[in-house]
């Protein structure tokens, strides 16, 4: 029988999805880098090759699994337009409440923040030194932080707007937002 080589982004989305499913059972910090290791069926040198703590591992996952998620459905992260975006992401969380859910509640909401600011490196791989991309870097910067703050009332309302509210309130003008009906 022939042995299929895991290519690295394979062995750290099942270092995630390891931790994901042992989650289930006990609270991160008590899950041990062996215990992680074992059920993602990697070896534990390869933890400490590609990740400095548990929250790198489960942010990796989590943009994993949006990218794959997307790449299904024909789209690519890096093409998609603007005005969709942000309901890519929201729906795509909509549909995972209970991670969100089980990352919250062990006190590892940060995770979230740190998908946001991944998401756009792109954008900040490409910013040069001149002062349009510099603006372009800072901008994104901005961007994920407010998609971070909308996700972050999202979770403390407990999801009671749909990803299409979000996008509504995402995109209107804060004096106009009578007219959104929106649950209080």
């Amino acid at each position: 029988m022939r042995r299929i080589e895991k290519t690295t982004r394979d062995l750290k989305k099942a270092m995630g999805s390891a931790l994901l499913e042992l989650m289930k059972e006990k609270p991160v910090e008590k899950i041990s880098i062996e215990e992680m290791t074992a059920k993602g069926d990697v070896g534990r040198s390869t933890y400490f090759r590609y990740f400095k703590n548990k929250d790198e591992v489960l942010t990796f996952k989590i943009l994993c699994m949006f990218e794959d998620e997307l790449e299904q459905r024909g789209l690519n992260i890096k093409t998609i337009p603007d005005d969709q975006f942000v309901n890519e992401v929201f729906d795509f969380f909509s549909r995972h409440q209970d991670i969100i859910e089980r990352i919250d509640q062990a006190g590892h909401r940060s995770v979230f923040l740190d998908f946001f600011l991944r998401l756009i490196e792109p954008v900040k791989s490409k910013a040069a030194d001149n002062i349009s991309s510099l603006q372009v870097y800072y901008y994104s910067q901005i961007f994920a932080y407010v998609c971070y703050g909308f996700f972050n009332a999202w979770v403390d309302r407990g999801f009671k707007e749909t990803p299409e509210q979000l996008q509504q309130l995402f995109q209107s003008n804060p004096a106009s937002n009578e007219s959104l009906n929106i649950p209080q």
